[in-house]
């Protein structure tokens, strides 16, 4: 266990990431056009009117939006907690609202800012700083955090798989790559760090060394943590996914939890695409497309859970982000 003024080595640590600049953003417009041509062609003659749509939000049952918005708390709640259980794995700490509040104000700077994902994280690289985190430590929990999000990402695409599928062989594979990551955390542990030395020539050099760094960091934090921080990564996800199935029944949709799934599962896939800050425009398109084609729902049913699940996983992040952003600076 390291003290949150310890380094692994003695070499200078990676510098935090860095943000893109506008002028090099020039790409994301005809990315952005292109998905918008797709999404409005593939979206023909799925959308309702906007009069219809408004009804069906009109009559939607409140206290299955309040379960909804609550769901969604709890999601970010359980990402803020990854992020704050690998830090102490480190000695740093950060209280739990402290970190709930970053998450809240990352997750806002990612849908809104052009280049927001590399922003955010150069954000929440800061913030960790802040709280005594040594550079090196606060880049490798920056990568870990990504790393844990994408294994419980991972665990629901096997669940979804067991699911569609009723076999074992995706679960057989989500054990196998986790034994070779436990294998791979062994060596690490004998092998240590590089020694220290002078900083590595060139982009590619830095760039081994700090992902050679985050990878031995990853082999010190304890079985039972990573354990906990993967736990609260799958309940990240699934809260999210229950949140948009809560929005379904708000507004009196019932769609089978395979087709629900599978649609959740494609729009993660979805908002990928470069250029589409939050997946905004693209997951609902996915979505609405998803559930009128395979899931047989009405048009102006879909569509208003849609936007419901979208004001709560999305949209309102941005007045919250703002105003914990706003309180953290002070």
């Amino acid at each position: 266990m390291f003290s949150r003024h310890d380094t692994l080595t003695g070499a200078p640590a990676p510098a935090p990431p860095s943000t893109t600049p506008a002028r090099r953003g020039w790409w994301k417009l005809p990315v952005l056009g292109l998905a918008a041509a797709v999404a409005a062609f593939e979206l023909r003659g799925h959308l309702p009117s906007a009069g219809s749509t408004w009804a069906t939000l009109r009559h939607a049952r409140p206290a299955w939006l309040i379960v909804a918005a609550v769901l969604q708390v709890v999601s970010t709640v359980a990402f803020a907690e990854q992020e704050r259980r690998l830090l102490s794995a480190f000695g740093v700490k950060m209280r739990a609202r402290v970190s709930v509040a970053v998450t809240y104000a990352r997750s806002a700077m990612a849908t809104a800012l052009p280049g927001g994902s590399a922003v955010a994280a150069a954000y929440g690289f800061r913030q960790f700083r802040a709280r005594g985190a040594s550079k090196p430590i606060a880049a490798a929990v920056t990568l870990l955090c990504g790393a844990a999000s994408v294994a419980g990402l991972a665990v629901l695409y096997a669940g979804d798989a067991v699911l569609q599928t009723g076999t074992t062989i995706s679960v057989a594979v989500v054990l196998a790559v986790v034994g070779l990551l436990v294998l791979a955390a062994r060596r690490l542990r004998r092998s240590g760090m590089p020694p220290a030395g002078a900083e590595p020539a060139g982009r590619l050099g830095r760039l081994r060394r700090t992902i050679h760094e985050t990878l031995v960091y990853a082999a010190v934090v304890p079985g039972r943590r990573w354990l906990l921080v993967l736990a609260l990564a799958a309940v990240n996800w699934l809260t999210d996914l229950l949140c948009l199935m809560v929005c379904l029944h708000a507004v009196g949709l019932t769609v089978s939890a395979a087709v629900v799934g599978a649609a959740y599962l494609g729009a993660q896939l979805a908002r990928q695409i470069p250029g589409t800050a939050g997946g905004i425009g693209v997951i609902e398109a996915e979505l609405i497309l998803a559930l009128t084609t395979s899931g047989g729902a009405p048009a102006a049913a879909a569509t208003a859970a849609v936007l419901t699940y979208r004001l709560f996983s999305c949209w309102i992040l941005l007045p919250v982000g703002a105003a914990c952003w706003s309180v953290l600076r002070r």
